[in-house]
């Protein structure tokens, strides 16, 4: 593991960048490039009376009370913060082919701002929990089977000390992909959907897997599993049950205002009901994936007998906190130890980084 000297290094030009956005006085046009409900654009226009969002593909008219343009709307002399977090390689990529240089990253921003105001995911804590935790980040890189994985996972690190956009040059953003990279070699399978939101990755799942023999898709809010029946309407043998996981039944708060990321929060607007996988199939589940937005450590405590009595292989979600690429693999791996571990991502940001654990046959 590439572990030695990585530090975040001030970019002058990134300085001057963010001295001027942040400039009330500053007489450059500013722009936000991404329209995402659950981004972090919304952070910054409290700080920054910006001129309007730019977004080539959203057709709509306003955003958080501001006009939306096209790219070619705007002058080439402004100045755009691209808060993409899924296509940001492209979307700069993509600016600067037409003519724009003045535009920066929002990590970037994020990090030369120094403002207590702002918050991007992980990197406020990771260099903290890489130093402290340099020999937990060590032991899971060593046991990564593949030479992806161990690039990917290198370039990750790096990523979030430096904020270096171009180790994000690398990777795409694949949706479909996620979940389902080839070694997982799908047939018959029982599948438990954590996370399930509108059921597309369901969906993708029986598209890959079409002899499934039955999908649990768990989603705590009404809505979103309201899509979710609506999608799968088609397909048999799949159970729509309405909690989220934990390790024990509870009734918690959730946010339910940001779309595939709402979460568990003490200050949600909703009340939501949690329960143990263990408690709530019976049936043995082969593969189990989890995306639940920070509280995947104690769902899968909730599913310690699945894991240990049935050894599904597993896709688990490992960007939502600093400390998970070394935590959630030591958590699974004290269930049971004979899983081999791979790495993959899937945007040119900072989330959608999966761990892989398949199960290691005698």
């Amino acid at each position: 593991m590439r572990s030695n000297e990585l530090e975040f290094v001030p970019n002058k030009r990134h300085e001057a960048f963010v001295r001027d956005f942040m400039n009330p006085d500053c007489p450059v046009e500013k722009y936000i490039m991404g329209t995402s409900r659950d981004g972090y654009a919304s952070d910054v226009c409290k700080l920054v009376d910006i001129h309007g969002f730019v977004d080539d593909y959203a057709g709509i008219e306003s955003f958080a009370g501001k006009p939306v343009f096209k790219s070619d709307q705007i002058s080439k002399d402004s100045m755009v913060l691209v808060c993409s977090t899924v296509r940001t390689v492209t979307a700069i990529n993509a600016l600067r082919a037409k003519g724009f240089e003045n535009i920066l990253d929002y990590p970037g921003f994020y990090l030369h701002a120094n403002n207590p105001d702002l918050r991007l995911r992980i990197f406020d804590s990771f260099a903290k929990e890489f130093e402290t935790n340099r020999d937990g980040f060590e032991w899971v890189f060593n046991l990564l089977r593949d030479t992806q994985s161990k690039e990917i996972f290198n370039a990750l690190v790096e990523y979030r000390m430096t904020a270096n956009l171009a180790l994000m040059a690398a990777f795409a953003y694949i949706p479909n992909e996620q979940y389902f990279p080839d070694f997982l070699k799908l047939d018959e399978e029982v599948f438990a959907d954590v996370g399930g939101y509108d059921g597309q990755t369901s969906l993708e799942f029986i598209k890959r897997c079409p002899n499934y023999r039955a999908v649990y898709l768990f989603e705590p809010s009404e809505s979103n599993l309201a899509l979710a029946r609506r999608n799968l309407s088609g397909y048999s043998n799949v159970h729509f049950i309405q909690k989220g996981l934990s390790d024990q039944s509870a009734e918690l708060k959730f946010n339910s205002h940001d779309g595939s990321a709402s979460s568990i929060s003490d200050t949600g607007d909703v009340s939501i009901y949690v329960e143990a996988l263990d408690n709530l199939v019976k049936e043995k589940i082969t593969f189990l994936k989890m995306d639940i937005e920070g509280a995947e450590s104690s769902a899968i405590e909730g599913a310690r007998k699945q894991i240990l009595n049935h050894h599904p292989k597993m896709a688990i979600a490992v960007y939502h906190k600093a400390g998970d690429f070394w935590k959630i693999p030591k958590q699974v791996l004290s269930i049971r130890d004979d899983y081999d571990l791979h790495l993959r991502h899937y945007t040119e940001g900072t989330d959608e980084t999966v761990m892989y654990f398949i199960p290691r046959r005698k």
